[in-house]
């Protein structure tokens, strides 16, 4: 039963995000964490801060693999 519950934890605590930075890059990782200051997301096995003063928007209906583009 603990199995069961740290399972769906792990798996709400991660969720596939769009972000788009002003720059025009895109990018499709995991959302680790995000505060009013910065948003922390798992791209290829890396993690990395992202400042939200750098961010143009955020979807997290978009699912897929790690990948960018502009």
């Amino acid at each position: 039963m603990k199995i069961i519950i740290l399972f769906f934890l792990l798996i709400q605590s991660i969720l596939s995000v769009e972000i788009v930075l002003k720059t025009g890059d895109v990018f499709i990782g995991d959302l680790i964490s995000e505060n009013t200051y910065q948003v922390k997301i798992k791209w290829k096995e890396k993690e990395y801060t992202i400042p939200r003063q750098d961010i143009e928007s955020i979807d997290l209906k978009k699912k897929g693999k790690h990948i960018s583009y502009k």
